[in-house]
């Protein structure tokens, strides 16, 4: 019996888990709902949020890759950072902030080497294309913010994942 309960708990915590990494879903006119024009006269329809994602490449063949996915809902900002080089330790994480006319300034949460941190970084939306300011280098080798720093590093837009 307790064999039963638990393998019965698992399967509901491992389905609890999975619906909870699906996100939202989109509107699907096929499937019987209202139509745009019937939901922005309904008083519970809410802007649906604007999704933008980028990716860089660098190494010689373009081996490392940093993808930021955003989603903005007002001037709200939530997203993931993944910074992945070949070979070595990625950066996997949530960035959360703000957005200021073309300015997004976030907060990463990010982990590595089975370390969590965070690190401020701030974005410049410029002509589609997402920039970002480098980072400085602390005596002891800590990346932290540098407010002087030039927007040089520059991401390309990239096709966002949709969930139908």
């Amino acid at each position: 019996m307790n064999k039963q309960i638990n393998i019965i708990s698992t399967i509901v915590f491992l389905l609890v888990y999975l619906s909870s990494c699906l996100g939202e879903r989109s509107i699907n006119e096929k499937d019987g709902e209202k139509d745009s024009t019937e939901l922005k006269k309904d008083s519970t329809y809410t802007t649906p949020d604007e999704a933008m994602c980028f990716l860089r490449l660098d190494g010689t063949k373009n081996q490392d890759s940093t993808y930021v996915f955003i989603r903005l809902k007002g001037d709200s900002v939530s997203g993931v950072h993944h910074w992945v080089p070949n070979l070595k330790d990625a950066r996997r994480g949530v960035i959360t902030g703000t957005k200021r006319g073309d300015t997004i300034d976030v907060v990463w949460n990010y982990m590595q080497e089975g370390v969590s941190d965070t690190l401020h970084t701030l974005f410049l939306l410029q002509d589609g294309y997402l920039k970002q300011q480098a980072y400085a280098v602390t005596e002891e080798g800590k990346q932290v913010w540098d407010k002087d720093a030039p927007f040089d590093i520059t991401y390309k837009p990239a096709p966002c994942p949709k969930y139908d």
